[in-house]
């Protein structure tokens, strides 16, 4: 997993990067709790969240 800190319209967003077989280790509140993926590549899901996290 890594974070990456990311600028859109003035406003700092958490971007998430998850690889595929590492999301389905993770408990299945965290997966809830990011919300729909911003992006999804055949290896990556990628989340954002508003704010420096």
């Amino acid at each position: 997993m890594e974070l990456n800190l990311i600028d859109k319209n003035g406003k700092t967003y958490t971007r998430f990067k998850i690889g595929n077989k590492e999301l389905t280790t993770l408990p299945k509140k965290w997966v809830v709790a990011l919300g729909q993926p911003s992006k999804k590549s055949s290896r990556f899901t990628y989340f954002e969240a508003e704010g420096d996290l």
